[in-house]
Parts: structure tokens; sequence; C-alpha cells
């Protein structure tokens, strides 16, 4: 996958982008600004950017083609093989986005695979699930679901192969064993137990009490820390002392490009999500520039799924509602007037705290500010 526009960088001067111009085709494609050079989305086509329009469809009747259309596009890991020599912040910066878009990309290949298992598409499902494999070989509860689809579609040798398969590797890279659920999935598909009502209740999480829809994906997390926090352990112990106050429900971390706001975030939200019941959630906005999609984009986050007949505002709210969360979204400043929506989910949701990343202040109620300022240089520099 190609980066999305406005990849950050170190302000150079007006050479690189008058560089950059010469070099592009027609100079329209280039945005600049004082922090960022990037593509004009309206005028050049991005994977990211056809991604990110897909996956937001809203249509149940249309969503699994959009799925597959999104899961095509995917050749391999974001940016893959690139680097900028001299520029830690640029590498900084696409090793997190790698991990975003490969859990995106899982997140679209679990729900094709609950689509296809639904209409008894077993081989469909299958290849979904070998997809998912492939990347994440340590997901047991994909594991568990290609049992179940091996023994619906007749082959329990397949069956036993994966169970097999699901053991080695979890002992090779884990030292632990399957879970007791993986094994008597495992013995039902040898016993000739399993139908498709049966699989499906399995398959299926339990819907939350007083919710109108589940939230399907299999764990909330937020992306690995590239390495040690140095130099910030003073403004990390102040944020996460403001996300501790229960008067504290929507915290900006406002600050120029590059000053560190994603991954003081990242590093706030991991040292806090053991507090929540349901810990924290990372929701990416760097490649959404329409707040109309700012929705679609923490739907997707919390593994939130439409459902017939009901707009999505009103499923994300009925989910929120039941839940203990810190929701961490990045890059808030493009899609500034979104904030309105952000407002509306802390009302309906008493148990939602939101952790905001942006160069601009979102100047709704409720909104506390930690101006977060440059590194300072090495007294030598």
């Amino acid at each position: 996958m190609i980066a999305p526009p406005h990849p950050p960088r170190k302000r150079t001067g007006e050479a690189e982008p008058l560089h950059l111009r010469r070099a592009l085709p027609a100079p329209d494609l280039l945005l600049s600004s004082t922090d960022q050079v990037g593509l004009n989305s309206a005028l050049a086509w991005a994977d990211t950017i056809a991604y990110e329009r897909l996956i937001a469809t809203a249509e149940p009747h249309q969503r699994a083609d959009a799925l597959h259309r999104a899961a095509d596009l995917v050749r391999g890991p974001f940016l893959a093989g690139f680097s900028l020599p001299d520029r830690p912040e640029f590498d900084e910066w696409a090793t997190l986005e790698r991990q975003l878009w490969e859990r995106r990309f899982l997140e679209t290949l679990a729900a094709l695979i609950e689509h296809h298992t639904a209409r008894r598409e077993y081989s469909a499902a299958i290849y979904a699930a070998q997809h998912y494999l492939s990347i994440d070989e340590l997901a047991e509860e994909i594991h568990r679901r290609l049992i179940q689809l091996y023994a619906l579609s007749g082959d329990r040798s397949a069956a036993r192969r994966q169970f097999e398969r699901c053991s080695d590797t979890l002992d090779r890279e884990l030292g632990v064993s399957p879970l007791p659920e993986t094994r008597t999935v495992y013995e039902d598909a040898l016993a000739g137990k399993l139908n498709i009502e049966h699989a499906e209740l399995r398959m299926k999480p339990e819907p939350m009490p007083g919710s109108v829809a589940p939230i399907y994906n299999f764990q909330f997390s937020i992306p690995a820390p590239t390495g040690p926090l140095i130099g910030r352990d003073q403004e990390l112990a102040a944020i996460c002392a403001l996300l501790q106050r229960a008067d504290v429900r929507l915290l900006t971390l406002s600050g120029p490009g590059g000053a560190g706001k994603t991954r003081l975030g990242i590093a706030a939200a991991g040292r806090l999500a053991s507090e929540r019941a349901d810990q924290a959630a990372f929701v990416a906005l760097v490649a959404v520039r329409d707040p109309a999609l700012v929705l679609a984009a923490i739907a997707q986050a919390l593994g939130v799924r439409e459902s017939a007949g009901q707009p999505l505002l009103g499923i994300l709210k009925a989910v929120l509602r039941e839940r203990q969360l810190l929701l961490l979204l990045d890059n808030f400043e493009q899609v500034t007037d979104a904030a309105p929506l952000l407002a509306e989910l802390l009302a309906a949701a008493p148990g939602l705290q939101l952790l905001v990343t942006s160069r601009a202040l979102l100047r709704i109620s409720g909104e506390y500010v930690f101006a977060v300022p440059p590194l300072a240089l090495p007294p030598n520099a």
C-alpha cells in the first residue's frame, strides 16, 4: 500500500516542495503547509484513500462487495521497504501506520469471514480465514473458525490438521495450549456434532445487554510503541494524571506537527488501558479528510457493524453506552468539523473518555487541552 496524503516531515524550507512540483506531471498534485507535504487526494488516486472509502460503505447490501474490493487493494505491508535516510521521524510514522493498516486489513478479513459463513459460502470463508492466518498466525479465534468451517464443508481431515497447526503454533510461539473452547470445537467437529446453527452461535460474539449491535472485533488495542519514550516522562505523567480525573472526559493533546503528540497519546493510552473494563482503542484519522467519515472510522476501529434499518450513529451510541473505554483519536486537526460528533458520543456514553491529538483545538464544551511542546534539544546540540 502507498502512503496517504500528508505524512509528517521536517520543515526544510520551500526547496523540497518546489523540486517535487517540478517532478510531478501537474503542479497542483502537491499540497504543502509549514510542516506537511502530500498529494491532493482530489486529483491523485491512492490505494489507502480508496480503501478508507470502501470500508466506510454504509449500505448493508453493498457492504460485502465493498469489503472484497478493499481487500483486493492490499498487495503487502504499508510502504514496504521504503524509508527516508536521516529522517527517523518519518520511519517512526511509517512503522505506526504499517501496524494500523495491518489491523484494518485483518478487521476487513474478519468481516468477510462472518459474511460468507452466514451465507454458508464456506470456500470463500475458508479463503479469507487462511489469508488472515498468513498475517497473524497466533489468532486462535481464526484457527477455531477454520476448524468449524472445514467440518461444515465436510473435510474432517482438514479440521484435524488445522487443530494440529493451531496447537503447534501456540506451543512454539507462546508456550501455551489451545483454549478449552477451541478443543471443544475440534472434538465436536470430529464427532460430527457441528451444524450451521451450532457453528454460527459459537462464531458470533454474544450481544451486550441492552445494545442493538455486537462488537465484532476480538479485542481493543492501540499500536505498539516503536521504542522508548525519551525525554517525555513529565509530560506523560501529567497527561495520565489528567485522564485519571473523573471530570476530564475529553483531553486534546495540541501542538505543532512533529512534536510527538501521537507517541505521547499512545504511551498514555497504553499505561491507562488496564484501568478500564474495555481498555483502550485507537482511531487513525491520518487518511481521513472528510469529517463525514469520522463516524465510520470510529465504528471500524471498534469493530461495530451496520445493521439494516438502523443509523450507524445510533448503533455506535448504544454500543458505547455499555462500555468503559478510552478512545484515542489521532490527527483530528483535518476533520475538526466533526467535533460536535464527539460531544454527542460523550453525552450518550458516560463511560467513554476521549484522548485526541490535534494541531487545532476542538473548541467544544468540556474540552481540556494539554499543550505538547517540541522536544528540547540536547544541551550540546
